[in-house]
């Protein structure tokens, strides 16, 4: 379970980064309209990267795991 949770942050991360990078060169390579994607595709990677490198799911204690499944 916890792999599967690293694996899925670290491939977000890359994908943020990626898109974050990708939206400053093609905001800076382009003209008109396709700046503003560029401008809107490098916020939206920065926001996933902050997302996920400060989003830390809640903690449920053991006690609540185990009265959860009936056991």
């Amino acid at each position: 379970m916890n792999n599967r949770r690293t694996l899925i942050k670290r491939l977000l991360v890359t994908c943020g980064i990626v898109a974050w990078v990708g939206g400053m060169v093609l905001g800076y390579l382009s003209e008109g309209p396709w700046r503003t994607v560029g401008f809107a595709l490098h916020i939206a990677g920065l926001a996933v990267v902050f997302a996920t490198c400060f989003y830390n799911p809640p903690v449920v204690p053991r006690e609540e795991q185990s009265s959860a499944r009936g056991g």
